[in-house]
C-alpha cells in the first residue's frame, strides 16, 4: 500500500483529535529557494550596504571599519563607491528617512522588523537623494532585499511605500530641516503596520 508522504497539506488528526502541525523550517536549513532567487537579483553594492547596515544595527561593527573590510575591497570600484554612499547616506539621513516612510505606512504606530526598516531606508535614500539611480532599480532591489532577508510577507508593503516615494510630487523633499544630527544606527524608530501601506 502506497503511503502518503508527510507535508503541510497532510495534517491528519492525531490520536488526541487535534490536527497535526507541520514542522517549521529550521534556521540551520539555510535560505529558502525564494530567498536564494532574490539574492541573485540584488547588485553587490546594495547587498553589501544592507549587510553592513545590519551589522551596525547589531553593534557588530562601526561604519568606518566595515567599509574597509575585505568584503568591500572585493567589490568593483563602482560598487564600492555605491555601497559606501548608501551606508553613509542612510546613517546620515536615518531620522528624516524614517519620518518620510512613517507617513506612508498604514499603521504608523507599530514598528518594523529591522531588515524591513533597513531595506526601506536604502530604497528611500536612493529615491530622495540619488538622482542618477533609476527609481525602478532602487525600488525592485529593496523589495528583493526584504525577501532575501526572510521577510517575504513585508515585500508588498515595501513596494507600496517606495512606489509612493518614487512619484514625482514626493521626490526631492527638503529633508535637511528634519535631520540635523547623525542618528544612532542601533535604533529602528520606524513604527510600522502589517504588510500594507496607507
Amino acid at each position: 500500500m502506497r503511503q502518503t508522504p508527510p507535508g503541510p497539506m497532510n495534517n491528519k488528526p492525531r490520536s488526541d483529535g487535534k490536527p497535526a502541525q507541520a514542522r517549521k523550517r529550521p534556521p540551520s536549513a539555510g535560505p529558502t529557494a525564494s530567498a536564494e532567487t532574490s539574492l541573485k537579483k540584488i547588485t553587490p553594492a546594495r547587498l553589501t550596504a544592507f549587510e553592513i547596515l545590519t551589522l551596525i544595527g547589531q553593534n557588530k561593527g562601526h561604519s568606518d571599519e566595515l567599509l574597509h573590510s575585505a568584503r568591500v575591497d572585493a567589490l568593483s570600484p563602482e560598487d564600492r563607491n555605491l555601497a559606501t554612499t548608501l551606508v553613509m547616506g542612510v546613517l546620515r539621513w536615518q531620522i528624516a528617512l524614517d519620518a518620510r516612510i512613517r507617513t506612508l505606512l498604514q499603521r504608523p504606530e507599530q514598528r518594523l522588523a529591522e531588515p524591513v526598516a533597513i531595506a526601506l531606508r536604502i530604497g528611500a535614500f536612493q529615491l530622495l537623494h540619488l538622482d542618477r539611480i533609476p527609481p525602478h532599480a532602487a525600488l525592485s532591489e529593496s523589495v528583493e532585499l526584504c525577501r532575501a532577508a526572510g521577510e517575504p510577507h513585508a515585500t508588498g508593503m515595501v513596494n507600496a511605500v517606495l512606489r509612493k516615494l518614487a512619484s514625482p510630487q514626493r521626490r526631492n523633499p527638503a529633508l535637511a530641516s528634519t535631520s540635523r544630527s547623525l542618528p544612532s544606527p542601533n535604533v529602528s524608530p520606524i513604527p510600522a503596520g502589517s504588510s500594507s501601506a496607507g
